[in-house]
């Protein structure tokens, strides 16, 4: 083995690594600058939701097509054009001027993060053996699931160093030498092959439906005087994604599989997935508003609270095991982790009101105790029943799935801010407005329920 090859070996996880943990962490690292943008753009911080929404939209539409990508034009050049285009516009996003020159650039953003994430593990699939493939992916992983946790954190430090604007500059000189190094270490593509023919048109039908909810929703939470416009959109976007899911029962490639739907186990997944990511994904918009503007802390103070839920997503790799879903499978563990959760995430209503912050700590680690064993359990949850063939697809449709959820459940958090503050009759960033939000939340996130119900006794004691 040449020194190239060796240096590739040990190296290379690192370079795919670094970018899922870029792409992951500006998921959320805007959200504890919402107020500084806010107040530097001369708007109200609500309105800023579609900054952090816009961004998981851009990554729900265009992950579909990284796969086809990187087979027709080879996953090096796909990966390094993405990291380009993501460091990129991270100094377009830095040099806004205004709110819509903001969203454009973070749909930018997404669309490079997009094709980073899935592309980075096929290059690591197709780089290394069989009996290497875990421990190499497991260095790939971890980054980027601590980056959504970590966001607020980084973004909350960088603010009580500078301005907002270094929350992008950040990603310019790790995305550089990404790119340097990922040029000498990423193997040539080997495998360019001529894929099935991409479905363009469902592709377009479903990007268009996606965005026309998105701003739906953004529409609500703006203002309800708006209401008839939203429900226009709304109604435009229905139509278009079952325009969508008619056209892909009559094409023989198409952009997803809707027949996985069929397969019960897959289907209650993907629909707990969806309504409890709601209230995950609300986290990092509502915390830092919370804490900041009620609260009245700094930036850095409020990043330092996702600190404890990172640890806690990290302590499941402890004491949580696959001998536990053996023993016990998904129904009952799903059922105690998403009862618990919703108790414990109930408790920050009551900081709606300054509290020892001790206290907070407390909340948001099991918090993230709980949100971790149920990503994993989901996470291994989905694929149980379906075919190796059917894998791709169905991982396509559940990546799609959990960042389209975490966008709404900022979007859902804006409309009840604005919602529960017009029915009282009061200012909307209030204890009782956030009090209620939270409310509504973790009664989203307990309806899930109905559909770990639905999932056999036996799922996962196999």
């Amino acid at each position: 083995m040449d020194k190239l090859a060796q240096l590739r070996l040990r190296f290379l996880p690192w370079v795919i690594a670094i970018a899922m943990f870029m792409d992951t962490l500006d998921s959320t690292i805007v959200g504890v600058a919402i107020p500084s943008i806010a107040n530097s753009f001369g708007i109200n911080p609500v309105n800023m939701k579609l900054a952090l929404t816009s961004y998981l939209l851009s990554l729900a539409i265009f992950i579909p097509i990284s796969g086809w990508l990187a087979d027709r034009y080879g996953e090096k050049r796909i990966f390094l054009i993405a990291m380009v285009v993501f460091t990129l516009s991270s100094i377009a996003c830095a040099l806004s001027r205004n709110l819509d020159m903001l969203i454009l650039f973070r749909l930018i953003q997404g669309f490079g993060g997009a094709l980073m994430m899935p592309v980075g593990r096929l290059i690591i699939l197709r780089t290394y053996p069989r009996e290497d493939y875990v421990k190499a992916m497991g260095s790939v992983i971890l980054p980027g699931m601590i980056g959504p946790a970590l966001g607020p954190t980084i973004g909350g430090i960088i603010l009580h160093i500078t301005t907002w604007h270094w929350i992008f500059m950040i990603n310019v000189p790790v995305g550089i030498i990404g790119v340097i190094i990922g040029w000498f270490l990423i193997p040539d593509s080997t495998q360019i092959t001529r894929p099935p023919p991409f479905s363009w048109t469902g592709f377009i039908l479903f990007s268009l439906g996606l965005s026309m909810v998105t701003f739906a929703m953004a529409i609500l939470g703006d203002n309800f005087e708006w209401s008839e416009y939203a429900l226009i959109l709304g109604g435009v976007a229905t139509l278009l994604l079952l325009m969508y899911a008619h056209v892909s029962k009559k094409q023989k490639y198409p952009l997803f599989n809707l027949n996985l739907f069929k397969q019960p186990t897959f289907f209650s997944a993907m629909v707990i997935s969806f309504i409890s990511r709601i209230g995950t994904g609300a986290m990092p918009f509502l915390l830092p508003l919370l804490l900041q503007i009620l609260w009245g802390k700094s930036p850095l103070y409020s990043g330092i609270v996702f600190i404890f839920m990172a640890a806690g997503m990290m302590s499941t790799r402890v004491f949580i095991n696959q001998k536990l879903l053996h023993r016990y499978g998904y129904r009952r563990l799903l059922i105690i982790d998403i009862v618990l959760l919703t108790i414990i995430s109930m408790n920050l209503c009551w900081f709606s009101t300054p509290k020892p912050i001790f206290l907070l700590y407390i909340t948001v680690f099991f918090i993230g105790v709980l949100t971790s064993q149920l990503y994993m359990s989901l996470g291994t949850l989905y694929p149980a029943h379906l075919n190796e063939s059917e894998y791709s697809q169905g991982t396509s449709i559940a990546s799609t799935i959990q960042q389209f959820s975490m966008g709404c459940g900022v979007a859902i958090a804006a409309i009840s801010l604005h919602l529960i503050a017009k029915l009282m009759h009061i200012p909307m960033l209030t204890a009782s407005v956030f009090f209620w939000t939270f409310v509504v939340l973790n009664t989203i996130g307990l309806t899930s329920l109905f559909f770990v119900m639905q999932l056999d006794k036996e799922v996962g004691k196999q």
